[in-house]
């Protein structure tokens, strides 16, 4: 399973991409501007053409990623947070990127015309024009062998007709033909070019997004850069449903019943309340170390560093200094019940996703150990991972002959 970084880790990666996109296109020349050295004669009045000035080049479009890192850069040069839609767009850039690339586009022959008919007849057009022109009516009182004569000619005249119609009729059949073959064989090859892809780079059976969403709004816009999913939208088509004409059964539902799926699996949150007191976050906050070395993570209490590595103890450094943790602060800040509310809210739109009560979240006891705490939420993850395997195992299972 892959991590997707969090907010920081993102914002910092596509910024850097947009600097350094800025920069190159800084050092770019302006231009082919005219010389000031240049001759006189060359210029207006001596009595040469003067070509008109090409067009200047257009620029290729910046990438999505780029954009979103140039307005993430404007927001911390402004000293504002960067937009949560920008932080879920360059999260949903990451988690695409962990698809296997897609071989080039197929491009199919194009359809049979007239055009591509006419030119295997050239010749026979040619010889038969003479023979295909319609002959002369006989005078009423002509003999009898006159008009027989033409009326045989006539009639010679109508089944050379269907016969270049029936001939033409299997020339295009028989390049429609070749044409749906050489589709098929396009298809094949771009099918397995897809599987030798996925073989070479396999995508992992799932993704963990680190730190984000921790707000409703967060919510509201990872979501819609997942699905599109606008909500505001939704309920303004919903709401819109005629009552003044008798509403159809389906009106009524979408009037009644508003259902939603979410491109995520599940929202892990790791509660650790701070009532009566913080006592329990604030060990947990004060107790984290860092070693500068390898940037590996430990805590004093739950996760101490290894005791058969030597001079490991000695480096660990404070993840921040006390100070700045501000626990207490930042743990009421989380459980705004307002806050809380319009996630709770949020979340519970999803309810029909896994039959969760609380929706898409999957709340964690994080007081215990954590090993404890890993082992939960191990659990929810193999839990999502065997549905999804029996999901595609029943999908296969429909599409077999």
């Amino acid at each position: 399973t892959a991590t997707i970084p969090g907010a920081a880790a993102a914002e910092a990666e596509a910024a850097a991409e947009a600097k350094a996109a800025a920069e190159a296109e800084g050092d770019s020349p302006e231009g082919d501007a005219p010389s000031d050295d240049a001759p006189a004669g060359e210029g207006e009045g001596a009595g040469t053409e003067t070509s008109e000035p090409e067009p200047p080049e257009s620029k290729p479009e910046p990438s999505r990623k780029i954009v979103l890192g140039l307005r993430a850069l404007e927001a911390r040069d402004a000293g504002a947070p960067v937009p949560p839609s920008v932080v879920a767009g360059l999260i949903a850039l990451a988690v695409d990127a962990l698809a296997p690339p897609k071989p080039p586009p197929v491009v199919y022959p194009p359809l049979v015309t007239d055009a591509d008919l006419d030119g295997d007849e050239e010749n026979e057009e040619a010889q038969e024009a003479e023979q295909d022109e319609e002959p002369a009516e006989p005078a009423e009182d002509a003999p009898d062998e006159e008009k027989a004569a033409h009326a045989a000619a006539v009639a010679a005249r109508q089944a050379r007709a269907e016969a270049k119609a029936a001939k033409r009729q299997a020339l295009r059949s028989e390049k429609e033909t070749a044409r749906q073959a050489e589709i098929e064989a396009l298809d094949a090859a771009y099918a397995a070019s897809v599987a030798e892809l996925e073989a070479t780079y396999p995508r992992p059976p799932g993704y963990v997004i680190d730190g984000f969403p921790c707000t409703s709004e967060e919510c509201v816009a990872l979501e819609r850069a997942f699905t599109g999913l606008d909500v505001e939208l939704a309920e303004t088509l919903r709401l819109a449903v005629s009552m003044v004409a008798p509403p159809a059964e389906h009106e009524l539902l979408a009037r009644t019943e508003v259902s939603y799926v979410s491109g995520l699996d599940g929202i892990i949150t790791l509660e650790l309340p701070c009532e009566p007191d913080c006592q329990a976050a604030t060990l947990r906050a004060l107790g984290r170390r860092v070693d500068p070395e390898t940037g590996i993570a430990y805590h004093l209490d739950f996760d101490p560093p290894p005791e058969d590595e030597p001079g490991v103890a000695e480096r660990l450094r404070l993840c921040e200094p006390p100070e700045a943790t501000n626990v207490e602060e930042r743990l009421h800040a989380w459980n705004d019940k307002r806050e809380l509310d319009k996630l709770g809210e949020w979340l519970k739109k999803f309810d029909a996703k896994e039959g969760r009560d609380g929706g898409l979240r999957v709340p964690v006891d994080a007081r215990v150990s954590a090993g404890e705490v890993f082992l939960k939420v191990e659990a929810e993850a193999t839990r999502v991972l065997d549905s999804k395997k029996s999901a595609r195992a029943v999908a296969a299972g429909a599409d077999a002959p």
